[in-house]
């Protein structure tokens, strides 16, 4: 791991600032300080393929992710993922922070083999308490380049792949099971499959067949199943089936339509069938699930 090793970001050659950064590097993960305070013009936004967390040492208000606005605080994290515009609408100055940059084919994978179910690689986009040992982790990066000593590279790559750990045991959530949809940032190799994603979300009360959904992506049935479970980690129907089941259970806690209608609407060809899959998923029957959770 090295330090100024000529990574940059685009505010670091915005109004001359980049003698205000101090960047620690290494094969999978970038830590960027800001080494005195820095002015964000108005207006600035950035976009790039990095998983980012954003650690503000002075406050920094009405930060904005996509469309979406963050007050964020010392004491607290905020992750971004890759793909995500972020920066702010006013002109801020006098700001400190840190920041931390992860290659998002290695976070990926670790999310893969942390847990092994995920089917979304998107982290929350708000602000999050900062644990005390990632700041610990952090902390030790940072000293150990600035006083590196016998064996400092091996030692730096550990405390950073812990730090993809905790980050990840902290802070990665799959999507929520009340309101699951297929995200709307897509990384690593999942940008190919978008034709398909997209369809999935405007047709899943349709009958879809592997052979179509292979067919949107120009590749043959068994290429196709392949690669969209090396991409996202579960197959095409059961991406399919997620989705569908996230439909369903809006339906079933914002309307009074009958569990048949609600099944029928979400793609699922019986009621028995749309029973027993929710049942699988859920734990619970649909009627069930409505009668704890209706808003009605």
């Amino acid at each position: 791991m090295t330090a100024d090793n000529g990574f940059t970001l685009s505010i670091m050659t915005t109004c001359d600032q980049s003698a205000h950064f101090n960047t620690i590097s290494c094969g999978f993960v970038h830590v960027v300080l800001t080494g005195q305070p820095i002015e964000l013009p108005l207006g600035f936004s950035d976009i790039h393929n990095f998983y980012e967390f954003l650690i503000p040492l002075t406050p920094l208000r009405r930060f904005q992710i996509e469309d979406q606005s963050v007050d964020c605080q010392p004491g607290q994290i905020v992750p971004i993922n890759p793909g995500q515009r972020h920066g702010v609408k006013f002109a801020q100055r006098d700001v400190s922070y840190i920041l931390l940059l992860i290659c998002a084919e290695r976070m990926t994978r670790l999310i893969r083999q942390i847990n092994v179910n995920a089917f979304g690689f998107i982290f929350p986009h708000c602000a999050l308490p900062l644990r005390p040992d990632i700041q610990h982790l952090i902390s030790r990066l940072i000293q150990e380049n600035k006083c590196p000593g016998s064996g400092c590279e091996i030692l730096m790559h550990c405390l950073a792949e812990e730090l993809l750990v905790l980050l990840v045991r902290h802070y990665y959530q799959q999507p929520a099971s009340l309101d699951w949809a297929a995200p709307e940032v897509l990384v690593g190799e999942q940008p190919r499959f978008r034709p398909v994603i997209n369809h999935m979300r405007l047709h899943y009360a349709e009958r879809l067949s592997v052979e179509d959904m292979a067919a949107l992506c120009n590749m043959n049935c068994f290429h196709f199943i392949r690669t969209f479970k090396r991409a996202f980690n579960t197959s095409p129907y059961n991406y399919l089936t997620q989705i569908r089941l996230g439909n369903a259970r809006r339906l079933l806690i914002e309307t009074r339509l009958s569990i048949a209608e609600v099944g029928r609407r979400c793609g699922f060809r019986s009621p028995s069938r749309f029973s027993a899959v929710f049942q699988s998923q859920d734990g619970q029957t649909p009627s069930r699930f409505r009668k704890e959770h209706a808003k009605f």
